[in-house]
């Protein structure tokens, strides 16, 4: 059997309705809450819409060393 190492980018794209008193507030939220994860840091439960896709694969045989 032979060994693989794959590379890739991917992009996603999230939708989450969010209440804030202002746009500075809704910003903060989104940049720094916990972690500074953005919004990747978002669980999967507090999304409204999740969908991702792949921009680039390369693929590449590895020896054994």
């Amino acid at each position: 059997m032979r060994k693989y190492l794959i590379k890739g980018t991917y992009s996603f794209k999230v939708q989450k309705i969010i209440m804030a008193d202002s746009s500075e507030e809704l910003v903060n939220h989104v940049l720094y809450r916990r972690g500074g994860y953005g919004l990747r840091g978002w669980k999967e439960r507090e999304q409204n819409a999740y969908e991702e896709w792949i921009d680039s694969i390369e693929v590449e045989e590895v020896q054994d060393e």
